[in-house]
C-alpha cells in the first residue's frame, strides 16, 4: 500500500468520528426542541431527500443490480441506519451517559472478535495493544482520571440495549465489505440504506408522536435538523464506507474511540463545558492508541 492510499484511508476514517462527536453535542442541545425518535427520523429523511437529488439517476441505472442483491442491501440498511440508531436512543432513556460512553467505546473489541470468529480478518499484537491504550484513554476521560470509578458503575437493562446497539454497528462494519455489491456506486448504495433505515424508524417516530412529543419549530430546530441530516448522516456515512472498503473493518474500528475526545473538545467550545486535565490526558491516550494500531495495520497491507 503506497503513501497516498494510507493517507486516503486515514482521512476517510478520521472524518466520521469528528462529525459523530458533533452529533452528540448537537443531540444534547436538541433535547429541548426535538424528541429522540423525531430527531432520528428527520435526520434520515433530510439525508435521503438531499441524496436523492444526486443518486436517483445512478440508482435507476443500477436497478437490476439492486434487485439481485436486495437481501444484502436490506441487512445493511436495517443494521446501519435502522437498528443501531433506534436501540441507541432506547438505551439512553434508561442508562447514564458514562455507562453509554464506556460501552460504545468497545466497538473495536467487538469488530476484532467478529472478524476473528468469522475468519475474515485477524488482529496483530500491536493492534491489540493500540486498542487497549485507546480504550484506556476513553475510560480516563469518562472517569475523570479515576479509573477505580469503573468498579462503581451500576449496569442495567439500558446498558445491555446499548451493548446490543453497538454490536449491530460493529456487525454492519464487518459485513459492509463483503455484502456491498462491488459494482454499485457509493451514492445509490447510501440512498438505499438511508431509505431502508427511514422505513425502519418510522413506526418509532409515530409512537413518539402519539405520546404527545411535539417539535418546537424555530431557527434552532431547523439548524439542528440541517446539521444531523447532512454532516453525521450523509457525509460521515460516505467517508466511513469508503474507509471500510479500502482499509477493512479492523482498521475502521480503531478510529471509533476518537469520538470521545472530540466530543469533549466540542462540548468545551460550543456548550461551555470545561476541558479538564483528565480529558486532555485521555484524548492523548486515545489518539496515541489509534496511531499505534493504525500504523501497524496499514503496514500489514503492504
Amino acid at each position: 500500500m503506497d503513501a497516498s492510499a494510507r493517507l486516503r484511508i486515514t482521512l476517510y476514517l478520521f472524518i466520521p468520528p469528528v462529525l459523530w462527536a458533533g452529533n452528540s453535542v448537537v443531540g444534547r442541545f436538541a433535547s429541548d426542541f426535538i424528541g429522540p425518535f423525531s430527531l432520528s427520523f428527520f435526520r434520515w429523511l433530510i439525508a435521503s431527500v438531499l441524496l436523492f437529488l444526486f443518486a436517483a439517476k445512478p440508482l435507476y441505472s443500477h436497478r437490476k443490480l439492486v434487485q439481485k442483491n436486495w437481501k444484502s442491501l436490506v441487512v445493511l440498511g436495517v443494521l446501519g441506519t435502522g437498528v443501531f440508531n433506534t436501540l441507541l436512543y432506547l438505551g439512553l432513556n434508561t442508562t447514564s451517559a458514562s455507562n453509554a460512553g464506556i460501552i460504545m467505546a468497545t466497538l473495536p473489541v467487538i469488530i476484532i472478535l467478529l472478524n476473528y470468529f468469522s475468519g475474515m480478518e485477524r488482529a496483530s499484537g500491536t493492534q491489540i495493544l493500540g486498542m487497549v491504550i485507546s480504550l484506556s484513554g476513553v475510560a480516563w476521560v469518562i472517569t475523570h482520571g479515576k479509573l477505580s470509578h469503573l468498579l462503581q458503575l451500576d449496569f442495567n437493562s439500558g446498558d445491555l440495549t446499548i451493548l446490543f446497539a453497538i454490536s449491530t454497528w460493529a456487525l454492519y462494519s464487518v459485513l459492509l465489505k463483503s455484502l456491498r455489491p462491488p459494482d454499485l456506486p457509493t451514492l445509490p448504495f447510501l440512498l438505499i440504506q438511508f431509505l431502508i433505515g427511514l422505513v425502519f424508524i418510522f413506526p418509532f417516530y409515530i409512537y413518539e408522536q402519539s405520546l404527545g412529543s411535539v417539535i418546537v419549530w424555530n431557527k434552532q430546530s431547523w439548524l439542528i435538523l440541517a446539521y444531523v441530516g447532512i454532516f453525521p448522516s450523509l457525509i460521515a456515512f460516505f467517508f466511513w464506507q469508503q474507509g471500510v472498503a479500502l482499509g477493512g473493518a479492523n482498521i475502521a474500528g480503531f478510529f471509533y474511540p476518537l469520538i470521545t475526545p472530540f466530543t469533549a473538545v466540542f462540548a468545551y467550545v460550543f456548550l461551555g463545558e470545561l476541558l479538564d486535565e483528565a480529558q486532555i490526558i485521555g484524548a492523548a491516550l486515545v489518539i496515541g492508541g489509534v496511531m499505534l494500531a493504525l500504523g501497524r495495520a496499514l503496514k500489514r497491507r503492504d
